[in-house]
C-alpha cells in the first residue's frame, strides 16, 4: 500500500494542476466550494469545469481568481451520452497541463476518465461519489467495471457510501475507495450573534412561549418531509404551542401544503423556501430534524450541530457515523412516523439545560471530526498520495 505523505512531504511537492469537473453549478455541492477555496495555492493550482451551458459568469469560483470553464451543453443533450464532450474535455486537460482530474458524481465521471485516456498522459481520476444506492443497474455496473480501471481513487463521503459503493461493483482494487468525510465552515453557525429571540421575529414566530422544530433540504422524496408533517400533527396534539419551519424548496412543495392542510397543521407550520441565511435561520429553531430516507453524509445536519441545538435524524446512511454517541442526538428508524413523533415529544419535554449540554456536545463532535479544514487536509494528502502513485494502481 502507498505510504500516507507527512506535512513536510506536501510542502515539498511541486506545484499541481487540479482540474474539478462538475455537471452545473449544484448547490449541493457546497463541500467542494470548501474544497476550493481551502486549497494551499502554493500546492495546488485548480481550474473548475462546468460540462453544462453556465449562463451565471460571475461565480464565486472565478472570483476566488481561478479558471472556470464551461462546455456549453444542454441539460437537455446531458441525459444522453455525447462523445464530442470527450474530445473538448481532453483537449481542456491537455491545454491547461492538468495532472489531477477531481470529478464530482458519475456523469462527469464518465467524461473525465474517457478523455484522461484519450490525452495518453500518466494523468490521475478521481471520481467522488456523494450518495448511496448509485449502481442501480447491471448496465452501470458493467460500465462502473470498465471506469474503475483507469480511476486513481474514489472518494466516499461516509464510510456507509464507501461500502456500498464496494459491495454493489465488481473491483479488483477495493482499496482504492476511501473515506472523506464532508466539512463544513463551522464559524458561520458558532460564531452567529443572533438570539433566539431576535431570530424568532426576524421569521414572523413568537418570540416566547413557543418550541420550534425545524428541517433544512430540498423538498424531495428522498428528504422524507412527508413523515415529519405527520409526526408534527401528532406532536401538536399533546404540545399546541409547537411550530415547524421547513426551509428549502423543490418539486414537492404543493405535494407537502396539500398535505398539512389535510392534517390540519397548517397555522402552525412555515415554509421558508430557499435561503442563504441558514446560520441565521437555525438560530430559531428549538429542535433539527432530518427526516431522510436516503443520505450520503448530511451538511445540514452537521450545520445544525455546529449551532448547538440537539438534532433528531434518520438512521440512515452516514448519519450513525455523526451520531456514534447516544448522548449526541436522537436517531430514528427511517419512514417511522411513530419513532419520529416519540423522539420529537422527548425532547419537547426535555428541561432545557439539558437540551444546551447536548447542543455543546454536538458543536464539540462537529469540531472534532467535520469541519472543512479537516477536509482540505485529507483531500490534499490523497491528491499527493495519488500523484506519488505508478501508472496502473
Amino acid at each position: 500500500m502507498t505510504k500516507v505523505p507527512t506535512d513536510s512531504a506536501i510542502e515539498a511537492t511541486a506545484q499541481r494542476k487540479i482540474l474539478h469537473v462538475l455537471s452545473d453549478q449544484d448547490k449541493r455541492l457546497r463541500p467542494l466550494e470548501n474544497l476550493v477555496s481551502g486549497l494551499d495555492r502554493n500546492i495546488f493550482s485548480q481550474v473548475i469545469c462546468y460540462l453544462t451551458r453556465d449562463d451565471d459568469k460571475h461565480t464565486m469560483f472565478e472570483a476566488w481568481g481561478h479558471d472556470v470553464i464551461s462546455l456549453n451543453i444542454s441539460k437537455k443533450k446531458l441525459r444522453r451520452f455525447q462523445p464530442s464532450m470527450v474530445f473538448q474535455l481532453a483537449r481542456v486537460i491537455k491545454e491547461k497541463g492538468i495532472d489531477i482530474v477531481h470529478c464530482q458524481r458519475h456523469k462527469p465521471t464518465v467524461y473525465g476518465a474517457l478523455a484522461t485516456y484519450m490525452t495518453g498522459k500518466n494523468l490521475k481520476v478521481i471520481s467522488h461519489v456523494r450518495g448511496l444506492n448509485r449502481t442501480r443497474s447491471f448496465k452501470r455496473k458493467l460500465l462502473n467495471g470498465i471506469l474503475f480501471r483507469r480511476i486513481s481513487r474514489i472518494i466516499a463521503v461516509s464510510n456507509a457510501v464507501r461500502d456500498d459503493i464496494v459491495s454493489t461493483n465488481l473491483m479488483s482494487s477495493p482499496d482504492k475507495v476511501v473515506t472523506i468525510y464532508n466539512g463544513i465552515d463551522v464559524e458561520p453557525y458558532t460564531d452567529c450573534s443572533l438570539t433566539r429571540e431576535q431570530a424568532r421575529i426576524r421569521l414572523g414566530l413568537p418570540e416566547k412561549d413557543a418550541f420550534v422544530y425545524g428541517t433544512v433540504g430540498r423538498l424531495v422524496e428522498t428528504k422524507g418531509q412527508w413523515i415529519l408533517l405527520e409526526a408534527f400533527a401528532r406532536v401538536c396534539e399533546k404540545y399546541p404551542k409547537s411550530w415547524l419551519i421547513i426551509t428549502g424548496k423543490g418539486r414537492l412543495e404543493s405535494e407537502l401544503r396539500a398535505l398539512l392542510a389535510k392534517l390540519n397543521i397548517h397555522e402552525r407550520v412555515v415554509f421558508l423556501g430557499y435561503r442563504t441565511d441558514i446560520p441565521e435561520v437555525l438560530k430559531a429553531y428549538d429542535v433539527f430534524v432530518l427526516p431522510s430516507i436516503a443520505e450520503g453524509l448530511p451538511g445540514a445536519l452537521l450545520e445544525a450541530m455546529a449551532t448547538g441545538i440537539p438534532v433528531i435524524a434518520s438512521r440512515v446512511g452516514g448519519v450513525p457515523e455523526i451520531l456514534e454517541n447516544p448522548s449526541l442526538g436522537i436517531m430514528v428508524s427511517p419512514s417511522s412516523t411513530n419513532d419520529l413523533t416519540s423522539a420529537m415529544k422527548r425532547l419537547c419535554s426535555m428541561d432545557e439545560m439539558r437540551r444546551k449540554v447536548i447542543g455543546q456536545a454536538l458543536i464539540e463532535r462537529v469540531l472534532e471530526k467535520f469541519t472543512k479544514e479537516k477536509m482540505i487536509s485529507a483531500m490534499s494528502r490523497e491528491y499527493v498520495t495519488v500523484m506519488n502513485e505508478p501508472m496502473g494502481q
